[in-house]
């Protein structure tokens, strides 16, 4: 039973830093008055470009550089 409070902890944990990371980045917002964030409009973007690159092989994305 330990492990599993101990693992939780530390997802936990880790869930916060990132949380936190990306609000200093300005990439998502927290709602006010309720347990949630949201995307930015910079979060939005970035976001959307990631996908695109991700959706992309490098051969393409070499070629769309060049």
């Amino acid at each position: 039973m330990v492990r599993i409070e101990q693992s939780a902890k530390k997802y936990s944990g880790r869930t916060t830093r990132r949380i936190k990371m990306l609000r200093a980045h300005g990439l998502i917002r927290k709602v006010p008055r309720a347990n949630r964030y949201v995307l930015t409009e910079k979060g939005q973007k970035f976001s959307c470009s990631l996908m695109t690159a991700s959706a992309l092989d490098i051969k393409a994305l070499t070629e769309m550089a060049a």
